[in-house]
């Protein structure tokens, strides 16, 4: 088994507003940056033995203020990032319906089939990060991992880990820079609750 620690990175401007951000590289905001040294002192006395985050800078930074109190190389994983919006990346949520209202009707009725245009469906982002953690940790067992990445990116693979579909993943998003652990080898769902 290995012990799995999961952040979401800390907040955006993005994310205030309500735009989608994506594979955009946006950094934190500084309540943002107050989250990630927040969540660094309540990981402070955990044991790390590895740390992984996406690329993008949001998580970098949060995966850094952890670190500083565990100092362990911090392995960015491209296969970490959230989902690629394509054209939709920079857009108010409220708008995109109105920009791009077949594209989004399909994608309420299938967000796991509809890939963005420029970018990619639920169901690819979600054998993309289900691939990457698991391989992480089936190298890691009987260790303990950090991963740091984004909201949908869990939410996607929390569903994989419960057994449910990913059109639920919305409602399993995380909220940035909260802690979530769990135990697992890298063998498939494991239905067990966050």
């Amino acid at each position: 088994m290995a012990k799995m620690v999961f952040v979401r990175h800390g907040q955006t401007d993005w994310n205030i507003q309500g735009r989608w951000q994506g594979h955009s590289d946006i950094p934190l905001n500084d309540e943002g940056i107050n989250q990630a040294e927040v969540v660094a002192e309540m990981l402070r006395n955990e044991s790390i033995d590895h740390v992984y985050s996406s690329d993008l800078t949001r998580a970098v930074q949060t995966a850094r203020s952890i670190n500083q109190f565990h100092q362990k190389e911090i392995i960015q994983d491209p296969r970490l990032r959230e989902q690629n919006l394509g054209r939709w990346e920079g857009i108010f949520h409220r708008e995109i319906s109105s920009i791009y209202p077949e594209e989004w009707e399909r994608f309420l009725l299938d967000p796991e089939n509809t890939q963005i245009s420029g970018g990619e469906s639920t169901g690819q982002l979600s054998a993309r990060i289900v691939s990457a953690i698991t391989e992480i940790a089936k190298r890691h067992q009987n260790e303990s991992v950090m991963i740091v990445a984004h909201g949908l990116a869990l939410a996607v693979f929390f569903c994989f880990l419960e057994g449910i579909p990913i059109r639920d993943a919305y409602r399993k998003v995380p909220e940035n820079a909260k802690p979530i652990f769990l135990e697992w080898n890298g063998d498939g769902p494991i239905n067990q609750s966050h």
